[in-house]
């Protein structure tokens, strides 16, 4: 193609010729000459929209290729009848120009030779496409010759094929190896050469007769191998025809059915025998029609019904529904059932006997069906239950006996788990009056003697209180009193809350006890928070009492989150002297205890960690333990709350804290207790400071002289108030006094309960002071106020002067109102109040109480809410009532505090939502 390209730009004087070739909707270049590639793509666009068959075209100055500096184009078409080929002889240049009558001939002959060469590569195309079809038909038939061999030779059977001489023409494989012999001996031969004379001369006339008739001769037949041993096959004949129709041979199929044909033999002979096991059985054996009658009946079913025979039976019932069964509408139950699943079991009835006589009977059936599905009878089985139905019966009522007898004494039960519960405010109030004054007496100038019997009496009534609590709750609980009221509640302050009232009973044995909460858990969420609170107030005193030394590690995180729902995990783990593993498994049972001897060395109940199990599992959640003997255990539960939907601000304030350009500040944390200084590393890390921890005073000052020399100095230091070396004060003091430390901020950590002079610590340079447990807001809020350069000490002075809510020092008393209908509570609650430098006024009832304040108004209301005419719910909302209606003025609102004795679950929540404004339990 290139050469014929050649040639018709030499025979006109163009530079370029192209020969153009369009097969559907591809345009290529089959040969050219002078034609750069960047004309290439221009000129197929150009020849797939204007070439036509027949038709010349010849333009100057086409548009298409004015950048390129063609002046002219033209294109001869190409067109073959043979390939049916369109293309074009195409010739450009870089000159205008015109062709003469003589180029355009020699440009016709060159195109007629284009034409040809394009036709010959079509038939070249096609023979080689013939060829290639011929192969695959050739290559399609071995493969289906292959196949068929393949597929006869793969077959269980034993196929043949016989000429018109009874020869053998072809067997299979199989066929030889029936008969022990090379297929190649078999071809040629007679059943003569195969079988005894008489089966051979047998299958020759089988053979005439499938020639002479045509058609398929079929039959089971008896069949001796070589070796004389009978089997049964059966055979399958047909003729082979030739194109004409003519039979040329046979051909035959026959297989083993020896098995078969025994299998039918013992059929047979198994049918007898259930003939016989169904004449014989001891149940009642039936087949009925859907309408209703029997079709066939064993003797013991005649037996059953009292007949003498089937045949009796059969004779007799002809519509079983209203002949046999006491209430007709069984049978139709029956049907039904049997509708539904094709089966029924145990379907018991009350039926008549023959003698009119009524007795119980058990019916197992199946529906019987052909193929299509269509029912054709039902049949199965008959048992008479007679005598159970009636020992039955006798259980029946002696159970309804027994039943009655149980309910009686649970009514009982809970007439005395109610009694209990109901007297749990008569039996506290005693208790509260003597911890009350025992406290307030122990507060007097007292001699060691005195001081010996008051503590003891304190100390055996907060056990006896305690063991009334728990028995309390546990007969509330086996009452079913119990209910989880759930309201939405500040979750981390209940947990430091928590900590904070039994970190005094830990410190005082000498223990740490660390608090650590998951800066992720929510600041309010949903839920019992009494009832929380009083699970992991129960596992919390049970690690302290249980511990001798060490230390009490309160964790607490969320483990899991939904849009809806947490999953908080407490777990509390302590030091102390474990739980034999003999005891595990029933440590959560009522009145357990891992032995005798805790329960005579430590006290308690046993009740407390089965009230924790229960009020757990009722708040959604799991508890659990492990512990090892004298190595300390740890106990955990789970509980579910609800997230609160509204915005909660305090939700920031775990937040890392800003603290401008630069790292942020290094503090020091100096405590001998490793769980301590865990949580707070861990809570300085969450607020976004570099924590560094030190065990003893002089690891913190060699940390601090290292930060020095690094030039990357401690902003502060917090402090246990006393070190195994020093104690904070003097570590403090101490820190000042070395150079380059002048300006260090020092924190000390005190137990709660411990009073500390803000005088002294402000003497020996102490910034400020935070109470153990530290609470997580507290921590934040002392970083922040050190960070803006507070005097936090200042707030310490001012709670020690006594400082009003305006800021000032309080100019005048308060004015305080007691409500309380018991005398002992009204003098233990005036001999605190005495002790605290405060006076109040005594009333006993909600209704003299509405009548005080209408009198002069009170600054707090200090009220018992079991009262006589109105409790304290209702004084409360009598008092919101008055002071919406203006009654007492428009600035003044009564601050109501409720005095329950060991606050119960959900009791702060109720007394919230009545209106008080706060709680405080007694004692």
């Amino acid at each position: 193609m290139n050469d014929l390209a050649s040639l018709a730009a030499d025979v006109v004087g163009a530079a370029m010729a192209v020969v153009i070739v369009l097969e559907g909707e591809e345009v290529r270049v089959e040969g050219q000459s002078g034609l750069p590639s960047e004309l290439v793509k221009p000129l197929l666009a150009l020849c797939g929209e204007s070439l036509t068959p027949g038709q010349w075209q010849e333009r100057r100055d086409p548009p298409q290729f004015t950048d390129s500096g063609i002046r002219w184009f033209a294109a001869l078409p190409l067109d073959s009848s043979v390939s049916k080929t369109l293309g074009a002889l195409v010739l450009l240049d870089r000159s205008s120009r015109r062709l003469t009558t003589r180029q355009r001939a020699a440009l016709q002959t060159i195109a007629h030779q284009v034409v040809m060469l394009l036709d010959l590569r079509h038939h070249a195309s096609t023979v080689a496409t013939t060829e290639e079809a011929h192969r695959r038909v050739e290559a399609a038939l071995r493969h289906s010759e292959a196949f068929y061999q393949a597929l006869v030779e793969s077959l269980p059977q034993n196929i043949l094929r016989k000429d018109l001489n009874g020869r053998f023409t072809f067997v299979n494989r199989r066929f030889a190896a029936t008969f022990g012999r090379p297929v190649e001996e078999i071809i040629g031969r007679t059943d003569f050469d195969l079988f005894p004379r008489e089966l051979a001369a047998k299958y020759q006339q089988d053979d005439r007769n499938v020639l002479e008739h045509g058609g398929v001769f079929e039959t089971t037949e008896a069949h001796v191998t070589p070796d004389g041993e009978k089997h049964w096959v059966h055979v399958i004949k047909t003729p082979v025809l030739d194109a004409t129709g003519e039979p040329v041979g046979l051909q035959g199929i026959f297989w083993d059915v020896t098995a078969e044909k025994r299998t039918a033999e013992k059929l047979a002979h198994a049918e007898a025998n259930y003939r016989s096991i169904v004449e014989n059985a001891v149940d009642g054996i039936f087949q009925t029609s859907p309408e209703g009658h029997y079709l066939s009946a064993n003797k013991a079913l005649a037996k059953i019904y009292g007949y003498n025979t089937p045949e009796e039976l059969i004779e007799s019932r002809t519509d079983i529904g209203r002949q046999l069964y006491v209430k007709p509408e069984r049978r139709q139950e029956f049907i039904a059932a049997l509708q539904r699943s094709d089966r029924v079991d145990t379907f018991e009835s009350e039926v008549y006997r023959n003698d009119g006589s009524v007795i119980w009977i058990s019916e197992n059936a199946r529906a019987v069906r052909d193929p299509d599905g269509k029912l054709l009878y039902y049949e199965g089985t008959v048992e008479d239950v007679t005598a159970r139905k009636r020992a039955e019966e006798e259980l029946s009522r002696a159970n309804l006996e027994l039943a009655a007898a149980r309910d009686a004494a649970l009514q009982s039960a809970q007439a005395k788990s109610q009694f209990l519960a109901n007297t749990s405010h008569e039996i506290r109030t005693p208790m509260n009056g003597v911890i009350g004054m025992t406290r307030a007496l122990l507060e007097t100038p007292l001699t060691p003697e005195q001081r010996e019997y008051a503590e003891t009496v304190q100390h055996s009534a907060e056990a006896l209180l305690t063991i009334i609590n728990d028995i309390l709750d546990f007969s509330k609980i086996e009452a079913g009193k119990v209910s989880l009221h759930v309201a939405d509640f500040a979750l981390r302050d209940t947990i430091d809350d928590v900590g904070e009232l039994l970190a005094e009973r830990a410190y005082s044995k000498g223990l740490d006890l660390a608090v650590r909460i998951d800066h992720r858990l929510p600041a309010e969420v949903s839920g019992d928070s009494g009832r929380f609170r009083q699970v992991l107030t129960n596992l919390l005193g049970n690690a302290i009492k249980f511990t001798l030394q060490g230390e009490v590690v309160v964790r607490v995180e969320q483990v899991e989150a939904t849009p809806n729902d947490i999953v908080v995990r407490v777990e509390i783990q302590d030091t102390g002297i474990g739980i034999p593993s003999a005891a595990h498994r029933n440590i959560f049972g009522a009145f357990e205890q891992a032995d005798m001897s805790t329960t005579r060395r430590f006290g308690g109940t046993g009740l407390g960690l089965s009230i924790s199990r229960q009020l757990v599992e009722r708040m959604g959640g799991q508890i659990g333990f492990s512990s090892e003997e004298e190595r300390g255990s740890t106990f955990w539960f789970t509980v579910k709350f609800g997230r609160v939907t509204k915005p909660t601000p305090e939700e920031s304030e775990f937040a890392p804290i800003a603290f401008g350009e630069g790292p942020p500040p290094r503090w020091l944390v100096v405590d001998e207790h490793a769980a301590t200084r865990e949580v707070l590393v861990y809570e300085g890390g969450v607020f976004g400071l570099r924590m560094d921890q030190a065990a003893t005073a002089q690891e913190a000052f060699q940390r601090l002289a290292e930060a020095q020399e690094k030039g990357d100095p401690y902003f502060a230091v917090l402090s246990d108030y006393q070190l195994p070396d020093l104690d904070g004060l003097s570590l403090a003091h101490e820190a000042h006094m070395r150079p380059g430390l002048e300006g260090l901020r020092v924190l000390l950590m005190a137990p709660v309960g411990q009073r500390l002079d803000p005088g002294l610590l402000r003497t020996v340079g102490v910034a400020g002071a935070l109470v153990r447990p530290v609470r997580q807001a507290r921590f934040r809020e002392v970083i922040t106020r050190l960070l803006r350069g507070e005097d936090i000490l200042a707030t310490l002075e001012a709670r020690t002067l006594g400082v009003g809510a305006d800021g000032g020092v309080m100019t005048r008393p308060l004015r305080l109102l007691l409500a309380e209908d018991n005398l002992v509570n009204q003098k233990v609650a005036l001999a605190l109040l005495r002790k605290l430098g405060f006076t109040a006024e005594v009333v006993s009832n909600g209704r003299a109480v509405l009548d005080a304040v209408r009198r002069q108004p009170y600054d707090a209301i200090l009220m018992d809410c079991h009262m006589l005419e109105l409790d304290g719910s209702e004084t409360t909302r009598g008092l919101a009532a008055d002071e919406a209606a203006g009654d007492y003025g428009n600035v003044f609102t009564h601050y109501v505090i409720r005095l329950p004795p060991n606050a119960k679950a959900g009791d702060r929540e109720r007394c919230l939502a009545a209106g008080m404004d706060d709680v405080l339990t007694t004692p």
